[in-house]
């Protein structure tokens, strides 16, 4: 038993450094170096707060759902707990690097017959077992689990980023709404106006009973809308009470102030960027380096392994003597595996699968990232040209009803003119309320898509 002792430090010394490496950082090498210089349609506009992306509208009520959503959120607090989980299993997998010491103890009382005096036996025990990491399995099944855990953390920012941007784009969608229902009441005042006006005309037939009908439809037409823009202000706050944590019917206030002002485009730097800023990408990449380390733990469990063991016990007279004496009860056993059926080769196989796996599934959530950076800058780019058209059509469909207008009361032209002017003059002012909310839900896209600088620690 001594020898085995004495000859274990030399074991050590011969097998303790021959460790695997891991092997996917230099094809990621590649795979970085092949992305592109730059974006389509790159801007060097304003830096992202550090505060959070979302406060480049400058409203406090945004900032305060944002904060009450971090706070309340089911999701938000599912990914905490997801964190807490891998965090308890990768202090588990560290704690197989120090000995496993158990002390044990026991007590007897003899009540003696025909008058003998009592007995009182004490004893206590020590165990320890401890696996030496030779060839770095426990290391590595350690490693694996940390970054396991850095990876978590990083979803529970993925999770804060997609939850900021699922309140501020509903906060819009409301903000929208509502200005599409006051124009809406505003329409159909004009409209309402102008159907009294040609009633008058027509008692004194100055108009025809057509007339009167066609500015009745339209009149119909923009009141049908109103129902419509009112549902979806409700659902719109049903689903931001869902996001904030609360039930569907709180009341939830959203000041009827407009849309907000158009914020200015972030800086998106380079492509290669991403890989430091969207923390959906980062978590992939550590998920690659975490499996990695598990193709080496499975490739160490291969070899042969070396537990040492150790128990001894004492009663009450030599308990002095039990933290000097038992580790000359250590035993060393050398395991090695010889036939198991392909079960160790593989696990090794399973493992290096899985690591290609995902390598491959970190690679498509980079093109992602680029592809949803490059859409919100093209989408930005076609949007901003499509409302400027948009604007220019009503200028000249509010001249073409002023004009038609006048035509009308001359008694040059019918009533029809009018009723197509105010049609589509009416039309391209809801369609512009349309444009400004996609081009800021667009603008939203792009400031998440670049990763949006999450406030958030564990």
């Amino acid at each position: 038993m001594k020898n085995s002792i004495i000859y274990l430090p030399l074991i050590l010394i011969v097998f303790g450094c021959g460790t695997f490496k891991t092997e996917t950082k230099e094809e990621n090498k590649d795979f970085v170096e092949n992305l592109p210089g730059n974006y389509l349609n790159p801007s060097n506009g304003a830096n992202i707060s550090s505060n959070g992306w979302w406060h480049i509208f400058g409203s406090e009520e945004l900032n305060n759902l944002v904060t009450i959503g971090f706070t309340n959120n089911l999701d938000l607090a599912n990914a905490w707990t997801r964190l807490r989980l891998a965090d308890s299993l990768a202090r588990k997998a560290n704690s197989s690097k120090y000995p496993d010491v158990n002390l044990g103890a026991n007590a007897a009382y003899i009540d003696e017959e025909n008058g003998r005096d009592n007995n009182e036996n004490y004893g206590i025990s020590l165990a320890a077992a401890y696996e030496v990491d030779l060839w770095g399995k426990i290391r590595a099944t350690s490693k694996s689990k940390n970054l396991e855990t850095m990876a978590t953390a990083e979803n529970v920012k993925a999770t804060a980023l997609l939850l900021s941007g699922s309140i501020a784009n509903t906060w819009l969608n409301i903000k929208s709404s509502q200005a599409r229902l006051n124009l809406l009441n505003q329409q159909v005042k004009a409209n309402t106006k102008t159907l009294d006006l040609l009633e008058s005309r027509w008692r004194v037939s100055l108009a025809a009973a057509v007339d009167v009908f066609q500015q009745e439809q339209i009149l119909a037409q923009s009141k049908s809308l109103v129902p419509q823009a009112k549902q979806e202000i409700a659902i719109y706050k049903q689903q931001l009470a869902y996001l904030l944590g609360y039930t569907p019917e709180t009341k939830i206030e959203i000041s009827d102030d407009g849309l907000p002002p158009l914020p200015e485009l972030p800086s998106t730097g380079v492509p290669a960027n991403l890989l430091e800023n969207r923390p959906d990408v980062k978590a992939a990449w550590i998920r690659v380096q975490s499996q990695d380390w598990n193709v080496v733990a499975a490739k160490a469990d291969r070899l042969p392994s070396i537990s040492l063991t150790g128990s001894v016990g004492y009663n009450e007279t030599d308990l002095n003597n039990l933290f000097d004496n038992w580790i000359l009860n250590l035993a060393a056993g050398l395991v090695a595996p010889i036939i198991d059926g392909g079960r160790r080769r593989a696990e090794v196989s399973y493992q290096e699968a899985l690591t290609d796996q995902s390598f491959i599934e970190y690679k498509d959530t980079v093109l992602t990232a680029l592809k949803e950076v490059e859409n919100a800058l093209t989408k930005n780019l076609y949007q901003k040209q499509y409302l400027a058209e948009i604007e220019i059509q009503e200028k000249f469909a509010d001249k073409t009803l002023t004009e038609a207008a006048q035509r009308y009361q001359k008694g040059v032209t019918d009533y029809l003119p009018v009723l197509s002017a105010l049609n589509s003059k009416q039309n391209l002012e809801r369609s512009i309320i349309s444009v400004e909310e996609n081009l800021l839900l667009n603008r939203v896209s792009l400031y998440q898509a670049l990763g949006g600088n999450i406030p958030i620690t564990n």
